[in-house]
């Protein structure tokens, strides 16, 4: 008779308290998601920039050595391998068109040389 009186006088939780629980860390993982999708995404559009700087130096280095624009991606990797560096990676779509380096990630571009419209050249 004892154990039954026991386990009604047991404390717990309720249905609804667990309920409510459950909507407040809904809530909370509805608003963290997308703030970390955008973290990625800006770590991933800094990554590609910082890649198309050294691809522009890179440019730069194989234009000075060859007197003619590079014709692909593949003519820089001699002047960006350091034997564990490997560009282009998969935080940027590189390439090289026409003589025209473009990097583009998430709706960004980056373009060298830039048009006369862009001032460098």
């Amino acid at each position: 008779m004892k154990g039954l009186m026991q386990k009604k006088n047991q404390k717990g939780f309720t249905l609804v308290e667990l309920i409510i629980v459950i909507a407040i860390i809904g809530i909370l993982v509805a608003i963290a998601i997308p703030q970390l999708t955008k973290f990625r995404e800006n770590a991933e559009i800094k990554a590609a920039e910082a890649e198309f700087r050294v691809l522009v130096g890179a440019y730069q280095m194989y234009q000075l050595d060859n007197d003619e624009a590079p014709t692909s991606i593949g003519d820089l990797q001699p002047y960006i391998s350091d034997g564990e560096t490997k560009i282009p990676s998969e935080n940027g779509i590189h390439t090289i068109v026409g003589g025209v380096l473009t990097t583009e990630i998430h709706d960004k571009e980056w373009k060298y040389p830039v048009d006369a419209d862009g001032g460098e050249d």
